[in-house]
């Protein structure tokens, strides 16, 4: 079956559709929706900005004008949608501005609980250095967040992770993501009632 697909939206930009008093969704929006469809399936979409087709509107019109080696190349290019939601994040937000950074911020923590390690990791390398964040500073603010909000757990933090058990003193688990190195240390009775919930 199909393992990967690379969505390709026209570039458009924000107008109204003064016949039906509603602004026209753009490639850029039916971006975010594809992904967030294929996020129920096993199918691992990729992103090729619809920026990159400009000056031109859509695909068809960038083949027509610069033909289709030139469009292949654009989608040998395409992106993980990880690193396209981390782009999207810090576009919308003046990240030079506390608010701005702040928002951004948590907007970041709180898509970051909701993925699998590899795509973490990937959203993450884009989005730490953005927002002047340590891979500590932000394990710590992800934390903060999940007890604020009173939801998630260890395996909301690590996603769908590869995890090892480590030596920790008595009555606590460390683990061990292995795929990006952190580790998280929690009460052994909580560790294996999270464990319990996740395998139900």
């Amino acid at each position: 079956g199909v393992k990967n697909v690379v969505i390709a939206f026209d570039n458009d930009t924000p107008k109204l559709d003064h016949k039906k008093e509603c602004e026209v969704v753009t490639g850029v929006e039916n971006t975010d929706k594809a992904i967030k469809t294929l996020a129920t399936t096993k199918i691992k979409p990729f992103v090729l900005n619809p920026a990159w087709l400009a000056p031109h509107k859509d695909p068809d019109e960038y083949v027509k004008a610069n033909g289709v080696d030139a469009f292949k190349e654009l989608v040998s290019n395409a992106i993980s949608s990880a690193k396209w939601k981390a782009e999207r994040l810090l576009d919308k937000n003046d990240t030079h501005t506390d608010l701005g950074r702040e928002t951004a911020t948590q907007e970041a923590l709180e898509a970051a609980c909701g993925m699998n390690t590899f795509d973490k990791q990937q959203f993450l390398e884009i989005i730490e250095p953005e927002l002047n964040l340590t891979s500590v500073q932000t394990e710590e603010y992800m934390d903060e967040l999940l007890k604020k909000t009173g939801s998630g757990n260890l395996f909301m933090v690590f996603g769908e992770p590869d995890l090892k058990i480590i030596d920790a003193e008595e009555g606590k688990i460390k683990v061990k993501d292995m795929a990006t190195g952190r580790q998280k240390e929690m009460e052994e009775d909580k560790f294996l009632a999270e464990l319990k919930s996740e395998l139900k």
